[in-house]
């Protein structure tokens, strides 16, 4: 079984995650946490009260850190408490309550923390020597943000909102990737590393139909997920993304089509029964 630590500061989320993790097979969740500090001590086995101080000590909510204070993450503006380098402070058993480790192989990591952003938290694992591998699970969509996730070893990235579906891929693919990696011996050549490295790949399953576009396919996929439960229609999605009814309602076919998302009748007081959209989970 491949154990995971899942990361993230909106408890909601973060129950959600926990459950789609436990639906797929071979991964359980080794635990939940809620803040950097606390995914480093979980991953070092350690109940003590030193951690990672970043941005998100300020006050300022995940999604309200200005970007160019998000930029100065990649540039290392964090500390750990008491001053140190992350590696200094978490890697030494003396400033820890305990330095017996729990397995965690895999952390979904949200960046946006209260305590500091998830690429401090990748920085500070690799200085403490955790090797734990990291799917990032966020919101953040700068350019800039993505080449820094790579430099630090993020493995995949997952971007808000998602569905199960594509949350089951990445975890699918990722223990292909790693049942081929963890084995002993040596590749034959370059096509066994390109095979190991193109099972971390998403595989383009298809090809939008003409005159749609991946923005508003994703606009409208959120506006699914924000609905109330007794579903989307056509026209609240038209008038949440900015399109016209027919065009909302084009979308939502298509979800339903590629098993994404399930039409539920809508019986009103007179006349047909609306169709209203739900994502599949």
């Amino acid at each position: 079984m491949i154990s995971v630590l899942v990361v993230e500061d909106d408890p909601v989320a973060a129950e959600a995650h926990r459950l789609y993790v436990e639906r797929i097979a071979g991964f359980t969740v080794a635990g939940v946490v809620h803040a950097g500090g606390e995914a480093v001590r979980f991953c070092l086995g350690a109940a003590g009260n030193r951690g990672l101080r970043g941005h998100g000590d300020r006050g300022d909510s995940a999604d309200e850190v200005p970007l160019s204070r998000r930029q100065g993450v990649m540039q290392q503006d964090w500390t750990v408490a008491g001053n140190q380098s992350p590696g200094d402070s978490i890697a030494d058993p003396s400033s820890q309550a305990s330095t017996e480790r729990r397995r965690v192989d895999l952390i979904l990591l949200d960046f946006y923390l209260p305590d500091t952003h998830g690429l401090a938290v990748c920085q500070a694992l690799r200085a403490a020597g955790v090797a734990a591998d990291v799917i990032a699970v966020t919101s953040a969509r700068d350019l800039a943000m993505v080449r820094a996730a790579v430099s630090a070893g993020v493995v995949q990235y997952l971007l808000k909102p998602f569905t199960f579906a594509s949350l089951r891929e990445k975890l699918e693919r990722y223990a292909r990737f790693r049942d081929q990696v963890s084995g002993p011996g040596e590749v034959t050549g370059q096509a066994d590393v390109d095979g190991m490295f193109a099972e971390l790949r998403t595989a383009d399953h298809r090809t939008l139909p003409k005159g749609m576009s991946g923005e508003t396919l994703d606009a409208v996929t959120a506006a699914l997920h924000a609905a109330a439960e007794d579903g989307l229609s056509a026209a609240a999605a038209a008038e949440t993304v900015g399109a016209s009814r027919v065009t909302a309602r084009r979308y939502l076919e298509y979800l339903a089509d590629n098993g994404l998302a399930q039409r539920r009748p809508h019986y009103g007081q007179v006349g047909r029964p609306e169709v209203r959209y739900v994502p599949v989970t």
